[in-house]
Protein backbone atom coordinates (compact mmCIF):
# COMPACT_ATOMS: atom_id res chain seq x y z
CA UNK A 1 0.00 0.00 0.00
CA UNK A 2 1.53 3.03 -1.18
CA UNK A 3 1.30 6.35 0.99
CA UNK A 4 1.70 9.07 -1.65
CA UNK A 5 0.00 12.37 -2.16
CA UNK A 6 -3.33 9.82 -3.47
CA UNK A 7 -3.45 8.25 -0.06
CA UNK A 8 -3.00 11.12 1.82
CA UNK A 9 -5.93 12.67 0.13
CA UNK A 10 -8.55 9.98 0.50
CA UNK A 11 -7.31 9.80 4.41
CA UNK A 12 -7.79 13.77 5.01
CA UNK A 13 -10.94 13.87 3.32
CA UNK A 14 -11.77 10.73 5.16
CA UNK A 15 -10.47 11.75 8.32
CA UNK A 16 -13.12 15.41 7.73
CA UNK A 17 -15.54 13.47 6.65
CA UNK A 18 -15.99 11.01 9.46
CA UNK A 19 -14.81 13.55 12.03
CA UNK A 20 -18.20 15.59 10.78
CA UNK A 21 -20.36 12.89 10.28
CA UNK A 22 -21.49 9.79 11.29
CA UNK A 23 -19.09 6.40 9.81
CA UNK A 24 -22.40 5.25 8.30
CA UNK A 25 -23.68 7.86 6.90
CA UNK A 26 -20.20 8.41 4.72
CA UNK A 27 -20.02 5.75 1.97
CA UNK A 28 -16.79 4.92 -0.12
CA UNK A 29 -18.77 6.52 -2.95
CA UNK A 30 -18.74 10.14 -0.93
CA UNK A 31 -14.99 9.62 -0.32
CA UNK A 32 -13.94 8.96 -4.07
CA UNK A 33 -16.04 11.66 -4.90
CA UNK A 34 -14.72 14.51 -2.20
CA UNK A 35 -10.92 13.30 -2.84
CA UNK A 36 -11.17 13.43 -6.37
CA UNK A 37 -9.77 9.57 -6.81
CA UNK A 38 -10.68 7.05 -8.88
CA UNK A 39 -12.42 4.01 -7.13
CA UNK A 40 -9.37 1.96 -8.42
CA UNK A 41 -7.31 4.42 -6.50
CA UNK A 42 -8.92 4.03 -3.71
CA UNK A 43 -9.41 0.49 -3.33
CA UNK A 44 -5.46 0.22 -3.80
CA UNK A 45 -4.88 2.58 -1.02
CA UNK A 46 -7.38 1.18 1.48
CA UNK A 47 -8.75 -2.56 0.57
CA UNK A 48 -11.52 -1.48 2.88
CA UNK A 49 -13.73 1.04 4.54
CA UNK A 50 -12.79 -0.84 8.19
CA UNK A 51 -9.08 -0.58 6.94
CA UNK A 52 -9.83 3.73 5.86
CA UNK A 53 -11.22 3.90 9.46
CA UNK A 54 -8.10 2.23 11.30
CA UNK A 55 -6.06 4.71 9.21
CA UNK A 56 -8.27 7.78 9.90
CA UNK A 57 -8.29 6.65 13.92
CA UNK A 58 -4.33 6.30 14.03
CA UNK A 59 -3.99 9.58 12.75
CA UNK A 60 -6.55 11.14 14.77
CA UNK A 61 -4.24 9.80 17.78
CA UNK A 62 -1.01 11.10 16.14
CA UNK A 63 -2.32 14.09 15.67
CA UNK A 64 -4.06 14.61 19.25
CA UNK A 65 -1.12 13.13 21.25
CA UNK A 66 1.79 15.47 19.29
CA UNK A 67 -0.28 18.43 19.50
CA UNK A 68 -0.74 17.38 23.60
CA UNK A 69 3.34 16.88 24.21
CA UNK A 70 3.69 19.98 22.72
CA UNK A 71 1.70 21.74 25.16
CA UNK A 72 3.11 20.01 27.89
CA UNK A 73 6.71 20.43 27.23
CA UNK A 74 5.74 24.19 27.16
CA UNK A 75 4.67 23.88 30.41
CA UNK A 76 7.13 21.74 32.26
CA UNK A 77 7.40 23.92 35.19
CA UNK A 78 3.94 24.62 35.88
CA UNK A 79 2.18 23.71 38.88
CA UNK A 80 -0.29 20.54 38.60
CA UNK A 81 -3.77 22.58 38.47
CA UNK A 82 -2.10 25.00 35.48
CA UNK A 83 -1.23 21.44 33.80
CA UNK A 84 -4.51 20.40 34.04
CA UNK A 85 -5.86 23.19 32.91
CA UNK A 86 -3.67 23.15 29.73
CA UNK A 87 -4.58 19.90 28.92
CA UNK A 88 -8.53 20.19 29.60
CA UNK A 89 -8.00 23.08 27.82
CA UNK A 90 -6.61 21.34 25.07
CA UNK A 91 -9.73 19.27 24.67
CA UNK A 92 -12.22 22.21 25.37
CA UNK A 93 -10.40 23.86 22.48
CA UNK A 94 -10.81 20.20 20.04
CA UNK A 95 -14.42 20.60 20.55
CA UNK A 96 -14.77 24.14 19.19
CA UNK A 97 -13.67 23.03 16.07
CA UNK A 98 -16.74 23.32 13.43
CA UNK A 99 -16.66 19.55 12.22
CA UNK A 100 -15.99 18.46 15.89
CA UNK A 101 -19.01 15.73 16.58
CA UNK A 102 -16.59 13.69 18.91
CA UNK A 103 -13.35 11.70 18.70
CA UNK A 104 -12.87 8.64 16.03
CA UNK A 105 -11.78 6.34 18.79
CA UNK A 106 -15.00 7.46 20.62
CA UNK A 107 -17.42 6.99 17.95
CA UNK A 108 -15.94 3.63 15.99
CA UNK A 109 -17.20 1.91 18.92
CA UNK A 110 -20.42 3.51 19.40
CA UNK A 111 -21.55 3.52 15.64
CA UNK A 112 -19.86 0.65 14.70
CA UNK A 113 -21.11 -2.25 17.51
CA UNK A 114 -19.83 -4.86 15.20
CA UNK A 115 -16.54 -3.71 14.83
CA UNK A 116 -16.49 -3.15 18.18
CA UNK A 117 -13.81 -6.03 18.99
CA UNK A 118 -11.59 -4.78 15.85
CA UNK A 119 -11.59 -1.40 16.99
CA UNK A 120 -11.51 -1.76 20.65
CA UNK A 121 -7.35 -1.70 20.88
CA UNK A 122 -7.77 1.92 20.06
CA UNK A 123 -10.08 2.70 22.10
CA UNK A 124 -7.83 1.15 25.24
CA UNK A 125 -4.59 2.39 23.78
CA UNK A 126 -6.45 5.91 23.32
CA UNK A 127 -7.70 5.92 26.91
CA UNK A 128 -4.44 4.53 28.34
CA UNK A 129 -2.11 7.22 27.28
CA UNK A 130 -4.77 10.01 28.68
CA UNK A 131 -4.74 7.94 31.79
CA UNK A 132 -1.02 8.12 31.60
CA UNK A 133 -0.52 11.32 31.23
CA UNK A 134 -2.61 12.73 33.74
CA UNK A 135 -1.20 10.62 36.35
CA UNK A 136 2.08 11.59 34.96
CA UNK A 137 1.09 15.65 34.98
CA UNK A 138 -0.40 15.30 38.85
CA UNK A 139 2.71 16.07 41.57
CA UNK A 140 3.27 16.27 45.06
CA UNK A 141 0.40 14.74 46.25
CA UNK A 142 -0.09 10.85 47.55
CA UNK A 143 -0.56 7.88 45.86
CA UNK A 144 -3.86 7.64 46.56
CA UNK A 145 -5.03 11.43 45.80
CA UNK A 146 -2.86 11.01 42.38
CA UNK A 147 -4.69 8.08 41.51
CA UNK A 148 -8.11 9.77 42.58
CA UNK A 149 -7.45 13.12 40.75
CA UNK A 150 -6.40 11.05 37.66
CA UNK A 151 -9.63 9.23 37.54
CA UNK A 152 -11.18 12.93 38.21
CA UNK A 153 -9.95 14.48 35.40
CA UNK A 154 -9.76 11.31 33.11
CA UNK A 155 -13.80 11.72 33.41
CA UNK A 156 -14.04 15.43 33.08
CA UNK A 157 -11.98 14.61 29.53
CA UNK A 158 -14.08 12.31 28.80
CA UNK A 159 -17.33 14.00 29.33
CA UNK A 160 -15.96 16.84 27.26
CA UNK A 161 -14.98 14.80 24.20
CA UNK A 162 -18.20 12.16 24.13
CA UNK A 163 -20.07 12.43 20.70
CA UNK A 164 -23.04 14.34 21.80
CA UNK A 165 -24.92 11.53 20.75
CA UNK A 166 -23.76 8.73 22.66
CA UNK A 167 -24.67 10.70 25.73
CA UNK A 168 -28.57 11.88 25.20
CA UNK A 169 -27.99 15.62 23.82
CA UNK A 170 -28.75 15.44 20.38
CA UNK A 171 -31.99 14.61 21.42
CA UNK A 172 -32.35 17.51 23.86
Amino acid sequence: MGKGQKYNEILTTSYDLFRKYSFNTVGVDRIIQESKVAKQTFYSNFNTKQALIQACIELEYQKIFQDLEYILEQGESIENFEKMKAIIGFFLNLTTIESFNGLLVDKVIIELPLYKKEFSSYFEKFNKKILDILYSSIQDVSFEQKKKLTIIYFYIIKGIINPSSSIGIAQI
